[in-house]
Formats: C-alpha cells, structure tokens, sequence
C-alpha cells in the first residue's frame, strides 16, 4: 500500500481507498498494466474477426455468379448476365432458374389482381425468358399460355356486357360461356348466362324455323343442337331435331341423286369444263384398244397380262380454250367398282385419229379447237368379261365427276 495526497484537500491517504477519509472526494483506481494489455488483445481479436466477416462476405457476393446472375437480371443488363452464364455453374444455373420461376409467379400474380396489363405481363415474361430458357424456368410456357387465356376471358366478358347491353343476348351468352375460372368475372358471367338462358333457346329456336322454312335444314339443326347445349333435357327441342333430321336425311338423298344424275353417262352425253368439250362415245370390254380408222392397216394396245383385260371408255375431245390442253392431266380420282365388292383403279389413257392410237404422255396437248378420240382404258381381271355383275366407274374428267354404270 502506498500513501497519496488528495487532489482535492491535499492530506496524505491510502491508494486503496475509493473516497478520500477527510473530504470525500470520489478517486478512481488505476487500472493495471496487464488489464490494459488484455482489453487491447481483445479489441484487436475482434476486429480482425469483423474485417475477415466483411471480406467473405464481399467475396461471396462478387465472386457467386448466381448474384451477379440475378443482380444483372434486376437490373436488366442482359449483356453483362451474357458474359458470366458460360462461367456459371450447374448449382448456380439451377438455383438462378428457380429464382426466376418466381418471378414468373410474381408477374402471374401481378397480373391476376390487374396490377399490371396483358401487354405488360407479356412483355416481362418475355424479357424474363431472355436469361434463360422453358427447359430450365419449368412455368413458363404454362404461365404464358394461362395469361393468353385469361386475356381472352376478360376480353370475352367485356364484349359479351356490351351485347348484353344492346339487347344482342345470343352473343352475350357465347361470350359469358367463354369466361375461365381463373377470371373473377367467372361467378358473375355463369349468373348471366343462368338468367338468359330462356331467352336464347327461344332465339334460336325462332332462327331454326327461319332457315327451315328456307330448307336450309343444316343451319336449322345448327341452331337447335346450340339450344340443346343450353338445356339438353328440352324435350321440345329434342322433338324439334329429330324432325328436322329427318327433312335433312331426305334432302341429302335427294341431292345425291340428282348429283349421281347429273354426273351418270349415257350415250351420246356431252360434258364441258372450262377448257374442254367432250362428248360420250359409249364403252366395251375388250383385249384391244384400236384407233379410229380400222379399214386398213392399224396398230392398236393389248395388256401386257394376258388375265387381263380393258373396260374401254371413249369420248371426243375439243378443247375450247384458246391455249393448249394437256391430255395427260386430262383425267383423275379413277375407280372401278366390280360386283359390289372388288376395287380396281389401275387405267390407261390413249388418243387417236384416224388409223393411228397412241399412249398419252404428260407432254402431250391439244391445241385450241383441235379435237381426237380419248380412250381412257381401265385394267380389269378378264373373268369380268364371262359375268353379268355390275362394274361401277367413278372419274373426274378435266375436273368434273364422271359416273359410269357398265351392265
């Protein structure tokens, strides 16, 4: 123990007191030498600690790719994120994609609550997918084809209140059924349609009836299976169908008739195209297509099998176009019917005048006003030949229908 004077009364006093015994006077105790250098030790230990903390953690977010990757997305700088993806690492890349897989789910969402517009949402996903690609940001392509399709929904909603609006309440009701679940107009649109829908049936109910009365009984059906959508157990509708049906199974039958009709040979028979005249000379299984002149010398075409043989059709071309018509386009769709049964549509087409008969190649042409004797000579089994079975010949000839009934 050492004795020290008072600063503050000057008497002589131990250097253990904290308070000097005469006056009070508050004194402090010094602190050692080896205290001091312990707070010192561990001030610098801390330090050093925190400097270390900082730098690794600088370096984490320098070095990692990964947050240059989104930094630079966030930034939209494409060229610089360009110049560090071939350096990224799987990890990296994976982690990066999921990142902006909720990016995706955040513009989805943004556009949901109508923060932002179609064309906006469009336009960022669009940007988005510039860093990366649908095989990695896995919601993309579902996330842009839900946007297109509440789009469509909203635009539906908006047009099917106008219509509503001017009294046009079939258009109103197709519009409010395209309205999707995702749409918040969802509940309000099925509401609509709920309350219309008496109203639509007897629209087209009434449209029905006017396209029947003009026999036009495909539309008139049109119209009831769309009010039969609407309430499918109507009995009134259903009965309404089935009668119409039945009007449009006879008028199908009538046309095909009078088609079959009109496109059936008969001797004698003149059809004309656009380009040509051809009149019908008749037709004859035989072993050999021979020109038109035979009194003298001739040369003619048999198959080269000798179970074969020709159904030949014959007809007089014109061509009454003012250029040249080429004959080995001239037919088309050839098939033969044999007994109901047997499908034959191998053929040979030849031309003739006079005494000479010639294979039509693709290069062969008629000039304007020029006419010649067309063979179109069908391959059939020659037992056809020792039958009276029906051989039935369908063709379109320079683009209209031929129908052939042989025996």
């Amino acid at each position: 123990m050492a004795l020290i004077n008072c600063p503050e009364c000057n008497k002589e006093i131990s250097d253990q007191v904290t308070n000097c015994p005469n006056c009070g006077y508050p004194l402090k105790k010094k602190e050692s030498k080896a205290g001091k250098r312990i707070i010192i030790a561990v001030s610098v230990i801390v330090v050093v600690i925190l400097v270390s903390v900082l730098i690794f953690v600088a370096n984490l977010f320098l070095n990692n790719n990964e947050k240059k990757a989104i930094r630079y997305f966030q930034e939209g700088q494409l060229e610089e994120f360009q110049s560090i993806k071939p350096k990224m690492k799987s990890e990296e890349t994976d982690n990066f994609s999921k990142y902006l897989e909720k990016e995706v789910e955040n513009i989805w969402n943004k556009y949901l609550k109508k923060e932002i517009d179609f064309q906006a949402a469009t336009e960022q996903l669009e940007q988005l997918i510039k860093y990366s690609d649908t095989k990695h940001v896995t919601n993309y392509n579902d996330t842009m084809k839900r946007l297109k399709e509440l789009d469509l929904s909203r635009t539906a909603f908006k047009e099917a209140a106008e219509a509503e609006s001017d009294k046009n309440f079939r258009s109103a009701y197709n519009n409010y059924a395209k309205v999707i679940k995702d749409d918040d107009n969802y509940d309000e649109a099925q509401s609509k349609m709920n309350a219309m829908e008496e109203a639509i049936v007897d629209e087209y109910k009434k449209s029905a009836e006017e396209f029947a009365k003009q026999d036009n009984y495909t539309k008139a059906l049109g119209d009831i299976n769309k009010a039969l959508k609407i309430i499918p157990d109507n009995q009134d509708l259903k009965d309404i169908k089935a009668q119409y049906t039945s009007k449009k199974e006879e008028q199908d039958r009538e046309r095909e008739r009078a088609e079959r009709e009109a496109a059936l040979l008969t001797d004698g028979k003149v059809i004309e195209s656009k380009d040509i005249q051809a009149t019908y000379l008749g037709a004859e299984l035989t072993g050999e297509i021979k020109p038109d002149d035979t009194s003298g010398y001739y040369s003619y075409f048999r198959p080269q099998n000798d179970s074969q043989i020709y159904l030949d059709i014959k007809f007089r071309i014109k061509n009454i176009s003012n250029d040249v018509k080429m004959l080995g386009s001239l037919v088309s769709s050839v098939k033969a019917t044999y007994n109901f049964e047997y499908n034959y549509d191998s053929f040979y087409v030849f031309y003739s005048n006079s005494s000479s008969i010639d294979n039509i190649y693709m290069w062969n042409g008629l000039d304007a006003l020029e006419e010649t004797t067309f063979h179109l000579a069908l391959l059939l089994p020659k037992e056809v030949r020792d039958t009276d079975y029906p051989i039935e010949v369908e063709f379109m000839l320079d683009g209209v229908k031929q129908l052939l009934e042989f025996r």
